[in-house]
């Protein structure tokens, strides 16, 4: 996949689950890239080793405080954005948080940490991909690099999305020629074995009679 594709035009504004949902999606709901799926995994993987969830906020206000507690802002740009959105919750150095994760997440690894803190980025552009995820220490014994295909062009989801589309209305089509000839038949065909029944049904009588006779 395109690293920097957006996939701006074809993007859905109802999506992932609240608990889940990156800083950059609960700021720019409609202009995001695949980092949203990191963001979500890590919250996922965070999950997985405490069994509680990550970060839950009652509603998408809640759910930026809880994160801004724990996830520092290290580019003023960043900062700014917050500040002309929800200036309330921004002090001026936002790069020391009250509730960093080696305090919400006591008991873990030094590794599974530090696996944590680069992809729970407040930046997408500061967040591991997929394959660099896989590449980290805390995941050396589960990668296995000669089973893991990257595509060798990026990969755009409105080209599936079409591409479905299309197969449905050739079916939707192949499915509306046979109703077609179906009701071709039953009103041409049908009549016509019907009148064969009838003739056949007429001759008995007369079959019958002939045997009788001779008898």
């Amino acid at each position: 996949m395109d690293p920097h594709y957006s996939h701006k035009g074809h993007l859905s504004e109802g999506l992932v689950t609240k608990w889940y949902r990156s800083p950059r999606l609960l700021l720019s709901p409609n202009n995001y890239t695949k980092a949203i799926d990191m963001w979500a995994a890590g919250c996922i993987f965070a999950e997985m080793l405490t069994g509680k969830t990550l970060f839950a906020g009652a509603h998408e206000l809640e759910q930026m405080q809880l994160i801004l507690e724990s996830i520092p802002v290290v580019h003023e740009e960043d900062r700014q954005e917050l500040l002309s959105v929800i200036p309330v919750y921004i002090r001026n150095d936002m790069t020391e948080p009250h509730k960093p994760l080696t305090q919400l997440l006591p008991g873990i690894s030094r590794e599974a940490l530090d696996f944590l803190e680069q992809i729970l980025t407040f930046s997408p552009m500061d967040r591991l991909t997929a394959e660099e995820a896989l590449s980290h220490p805390y995941m050396s014994i589960y990668s296995f690099p000669m089973d893991e295909p990257i595509s060798s062009h990026p990969f755009h989801i409105e080209d599936e999305v079409d591409d479905i589309l299309l197969m449905d209305e050739t079916h939707s089509h192949i499915y509306n020629w046979e109703r077609y000839h179906e009701c071709q038949f039953s009103e041409h065909d049908w009549p016509v074995q019907n009148n064969f029944d009838i003739e056949e049904v007429q001759l008995d009588p007369r079959a019958l009679s002939d045997v009788t006779d001779e008898e």
